[in-house]
């Protein structure tokens, strides 16, 4: 019977050490956002999503040149129906705008919506 081929602890990097298949959905998270933030990306994650929209990524990031909407799920975790949803609709988006909205920016949000209207998502 062939054996397979481990390699020592020694030899693999610690960063890459730190993220290994036996993690937790929380551990690998807070992994990841501590290890993004020391290398300059600004990190957010919803501490309590319970009120949130269905779905939506566990984390957005951004180095300000590229901004990844993150799913994080533990090793054999699974995506739901309405996060997989997100996760293509913010994938398949060619263009991403920040913007700050305020009440009297009303015709700018209208037409926006408007323009680029779409059949009403199902939740």
């Amino acid at each position: 019977m062939p054996t397979t081929y481990t390699r020592p602890p020694d030899t693999v990097a610690p960063i890459v050490a730190e993220f290994h298949d036996g993690l937790t959905e929380r551990a690998f998270m807070d992994s990841l956002i501590a290890y993004a933030r020391r290398c300059g990306w600004r990190v957010y994650h919803d501490q309590d999503s319970r009120r949130n929209e269905p779905g939506f990524p566990d984390i957005v990031m951004t180095n300000g040149r590229v901004v990844y909407f993150v799913e994080l799920k533990a090793q054999k975790g699974r995506v739901s129906k309405a996060q997989q949803a997100w996760l293509d609709d913010l994938g398949g988006s060619t263009t991403h705008h920040a913007r700050v909205w305020r009440p009297s920016d009303r015709d700018e949000f209208v037409e926006v919506i408007e323009r680029d209207a779409r059949e009403p998502q199902v939740r």
